[in-house]
This record gives structure tokens, C-alpha cells and sequence, in this order.
């Protein structure tokens, strides 16, 4: 099947705005959802797809003490911030490489995310991760990463062999996704099947969506 991925930005702010808040307090989602820059059939379609159908009754039964009732409810957590962000920042797609995917290898890059049960300020903090911030699997997503330069520094290290496996287009995604990171002073999160090209499917902002096939 292989894996979708796409890279993501967003601010702590942010994060904190229309990911956290949601879940302690889901009220503020409407108001939320219309406050993002973006057309009010794309608020509509963020708040009834991310926020009604998702987050809001994963955060409730979060605040009820239940989330192990979910089992390792991280990564879904996650794919929604990842999701939320498409509609904030441009994204870069990248077919079957993500930092993640290569952590085997690679066990350094472990070292760059930070869990969202783990974020200071989380409403998620006590819940359990057992991917302790990484892609394990379709449909979900990494934690944060405050790290976008060392892991920049590690793409440019290693850039001739990583382009030689994975291809030149995806590494080109990752660069210019922690380019726009370190520039905006923004977290960097990866994400598996936000989009699928193939299916014509999209569970983000398909308008800031940037890929090497659309000729961006």
C-alpha cells in the first residue's frame, strides 16, 4: 500500500488555539473553525470533518477519564493537528518518506518529535503513546518537532544516499517544508494519508497543498 505523507507547519500558538482548546473547551469550535483565513464553505467543511465528527468526542472522553477505552488514541490525535495545520500553512506531499518511516535506520530523528501527550500545556499529558511521537502506521501522524534546523542539518548530512533510496522529489518536500518552518518560527509535523492523489481525496486544505506533480 505504501504511505502518503505529507509535511505540515504550525505556530505553538496555534496549536494551542485550535488543537488544545478544542479539547478542553469544544464551545469554541465554531468560532474557531470561522476564524481560519480561509472561504466559508472551507471553515464549514474544518469544523463539521475535523472538529464535530473528531476531535470534539475524542476530547470529551478524554475529559471523562476514558481515553484508554480508545487504546493509543495519539496518533489520531495527531493526524487532526496535522489536518488543522493544512488549513493554516502550506503542506508538501512526499510518497513512502518521512523521517519516521526511516527511524530504524535512522535512530536519531526519534530524538526530534515530541509526543502530544508529552507538549507542556497539553490536555493530552498522562495519555499513553506507545509511538512515542512517530509514524507507525496509515492514518496518523507524528508529534511536534521545535527541532526543524537539526533536522535539516540531518536531510543535508545524509542528502546524497536519502535522494539515491527515496528520490529527489521527496527530500525536495521535506527541505522546503523545514525551510518554511525555520523562516516562520514553526513546528514541523509529518502525517500519512491527509491526501490520497490518486483517490482525489483530501482531509485538509487541498488549495495549500504543494507536490512536485502539481508543478509547484
Amino acid at each position: 500500500m505504501g504511505y502518503d505523507i505529507t509535511f505540515h507547519s504550525i505556530s505553538k500558538n496555534e496549536l494551542k488555539q485550535f488543537f488544545f482548546d478544542i479539547i478542553i473547551d469544544p464551545s469554541c469550535a465554531e468560532a474557531r473553525s470561522k476564524s481560519i483565513p480561509a472561504s466559508e464553505e472551507k471553515q464549514k467543511a474544518m469544523y463539521e470533518h475535523l472538529y464535530k465528527d473528531n476531535l470534539v468526542p475524542w476530547g470529551e472522553l478524554v475529559r471523562q477519564g476514558k481515553g484508554e477505552t480508545m487504546g493509543d488514541i495519539s496518533p489520531s490525535f495527531s493526524m487532526a493537528a496535522a489536518a488543522i495545520s493544512g488549513y493554516l500553512h502550506p503542506y508538501h506531499y512526499s510518497r513512502n518518506f518521512s523521517l519516521s518511516l526511516i527511524s530504524d535506520k535512522f535512530p536519531e530523528v526519534r530524538g526530534y518529535f515530541t509526543s502530544l501527550t508529552n507538549v507542556d500545556g497539553s490536555p493530552l499529558v498522562g495519555l499513553s503513546d506507545s509511538d512515542n511521537g512517530l509514524i507507525s502506521s496509515n492514518y496518523c501522524s507524528s508529534g511536534v518537532s521545535d527541532k526543524p534546523s537539526s533536522i535539516l542539518e540531518f536531510i543535508k548530512n545524509n542528502e546524497e544516499s536519502l535522494i539515491t533510496e527515496y528520490g529527489s522529489d521527496e527530500i525536495s518536500a521535506i527541505k522546503c517544508c523545514l525551510d518554511y518552518c525555520i523562516s516562520n518560527d514553526l513546528l514541523f509535523i509529518e502525517a500519512a494519508e491527509i491526501v490520497f492523489p490518486l483517490g482525489d481525496e483530501c482531509f485538509s486544505d487541498i488549495d495549500n497543498l504543494r507536490a512536485y506533480f502539481l508543478n509547484q
